[in-house]
């Protein structure tokens, strides 16, 4: 899964999936037109808002926000790679508090920039 930039097109491999979301529709089209020209037939573009889409774990939310432009990245961005691999681990530890029966139903990604150094 994914937002409809680049990040995570060429980590699927040919067998994989890729689901490009955004609440653009003029993105999803420029998104599924770059697919189409690169010859990538495994990308699906829909029309979502990150907070309504139905995850199945703390992972699956953090693998869309890596792939993102979420404001996560670049936060992160100033760790060497064993920090910020630990940063990761954490976020997705304390999200799986939110893990449910029918899927992961925690909240907005916003809420895990807070914190102190």
């Amino acid at each position: 899964m994914s937002g409809a930039g680049t990040g995570c097109r060429t980590s699927a491999g040919p067998a994989g999936h890729v689901l490009a979301t955004d609440i653009s529709a003029a993105i999803l089209e420029f998104a599924a037109a770059n697919a189409q020209q690169a010859g990538l037939n495994n990308i699906e573009t829909r029309m979502a808002d990150a907070e309504s889409l139905n995850l199945p774990s703390a992972k699956a939310y953090l693998d869309f926000i890596r792939c993102s432009a979420s404001p996560i990245i670049r936060i992160l961005s100033a760790l060497n790679e064993p920090v910020k691999d630990a940063a990761w681990d954490e976020m997705e530890e304390r999200l799986e508090t939110f893990q449910t029966p029918t899927g992961w139903k925690g909240p907005n990604e916003l809420l895990l920039t807070v914190g102190s150094k």
